[in-house]
């Protein structure tokens, strides 16, 4: 049984609560001049109730000079920082207020964050199919404030309640599936990640009003992840609208146990040590594929309650298979990846045991590319010689109604000059 005194810890949350409500960002580079401040207050927008200790950000309007500057400018890394555009960060105390001060001269846009509640076009982060226009509208609908050398700016702040999708996770049997990760991944996050990694979107500079965006959202666009309780049940919240996918994933570690000695260390039991856990993902309400998931689409704050979620791997399959070279028969370092036909965006990624041998499982009746890639351990004796690598293999594996067992995969050296393909996971 664990118990506190009541007083004792009303008093370290308040004295806690009361120093986040003045923390902030030290000022943006390039203030040393004449700065001003911005008071203010949020509040829930269905109650206008003050929201105690929301995160308040602001950023400076991106000035036109600056969009013209890196208009479809390439860059190496792909996103540059957009000049000027930087945040200012603070806190809502008990009453809902909040001042930021420091703040360099000019025009800024004004947001509130806190959990459960979203910001108006947050699902624009990543949306590189939105125009300048677009974009520029979207701001537009942000609270503004002036802020003046050596004066004290107002601006006030209303927080919008997000949508709730809430279900059950549970095996067949009915037996709950208990401290799951249960995610809610946004059917157009994934169309605009696949469109910004389109050729003639690559490198391109990323204007200064997503800059803004970007900054001022921060992670409100990242998909939830909610662990189940003890009865498998889950609630996400802070959705904003859009259409979403309910997932959960199952990880299976092909790595064998380990023993813990009384003196703190741990024994190895044999067998591969592998670096990555079989990773299995499971959408709602009962598939295995990204693409016959249902769609759960959420116009305002409403709230989706029957977004069950249940895992049958009764017509699944498993995949076997050997690796080893070919010229002596010995086992290399081996990654292998397994895209589904039927499902792009969707793969798995298996290593290979102390003989060779894999194994994949849980797989949906199918056409699958079984890609293997291969190379010696590096010499660790100091001789400079680099490893060997092998010509990556790949191959065409139908899975029906029954386990799949492959013949023996050989592979032989890269001739010299040859390269293999770029292998993603």
């Amino acid at each position: 049984m664990c118990r506190l005194k009541p007083i004792f810890v009303f008093t370290i949350f308040t004295v806690l609560a009361l120093s986040a409500a003045h923390a902030q960002q030290p000022p943006p580079e390039n203030s040393s001049g004449p700065t001003g401040s911005v008071t203010g207050f949020v509040y829930y927008g269905e109650t206008r109730l003050p929201a105690r200790f929301a995160e308040i950000n602001i950023v400076p309007v991106p000035a036109e000079e600056d969009v013209a500057a890196v208009r479809n400018q390439p860059t190496q890394s792909g996103e540059q920082q957009a000049p000027h555009v930087q945040r200012v960060f603070g806190s809502s105390g008990m009453d809902g207020s909040f001042r930021l001060d420091g703040v360099p001269p000019g025009d800024y846009l004004v947001v509130a964050r806190k959990p459960g509640y979203i910001m108006p076009g947050a699902a624009a982060v990543m949306d590189w199919t939105l125009s300048e226009e677009q974009i520029k509208t979207l701001l537009a609908s942000l609270p503004r404030v002036h802020v003046s050398a050596g004066q004290t700016a107002s601006v006030n702040v209303t927080l919008h309640r997000g949508a709730v999708i809430t279900g059950r996770l549970q095996f067949a049997d009915g037996s709950p599936a208990v401290g799951a990760a249960v995610g809610c991944e946004s059917v157009e996050s994934a169309q605009r990640l696949e469109n910004m990694m389109r050729p003639e979107n690559r490198g391109k500079a990323v204007s200064p009003r997503q800059r803004a965006v970007q900054l001022l959202a921060s992670s409100q666009n990242a998909g939830p992840k909610i662990v189940t309780d003890d009865e498998g049940r889950y609630r996400i919240f802070g959705l904003a609208p859009g259409k979403y996918l309910v997932d959960t994933m199952m990880f299976l570690d092909h790595s064998s146990g380990r023993v813990e000695m009384s003196d703190g260390s741990n024994a190895h039991t044999g067998g591969r040590e592998h670096m990555f856990p079989e990773g299995i993902a499971v959408y709602a309400p009962e598939t295995f594929r990204r693409k016959d998931a249902k769609v759960f689409e959420i116009h305002g704050d409403e709230q989706i309650t029957d977004a069950d979620l249940t895992i049958d791997a009764s017509s699944l399959h498993t995949l076997r298979g050997r690796v080893l070279v070919a010229e002596d028969r010995h086992v290399p370092a081996t990654i292998i990846r397994l895209k589904d036909d039927k499902d792009p965006l969707a793969s798995r990624v298996a290593e290979i045991e102390d003989d060779g041998t894999f194994q994949i499982n849980y797989l949906p009746s199918g056409s699958y590319a079984l890609q293997i890639i291969s190379n010696d351990p590096p010499d660790m004796t100091g001789s400079g010689t680099p490893p060997k690598e092998y010509k990556a293999v790949k191959l065409t594996v139908v899975v029906g109604d029954q386990d799949v067992v492959l013949d023996d995969v050989l592979v032989a050296p890269l001739k010299p000059g040859e390269k293999n393909f770029d292998f993603v996971f």
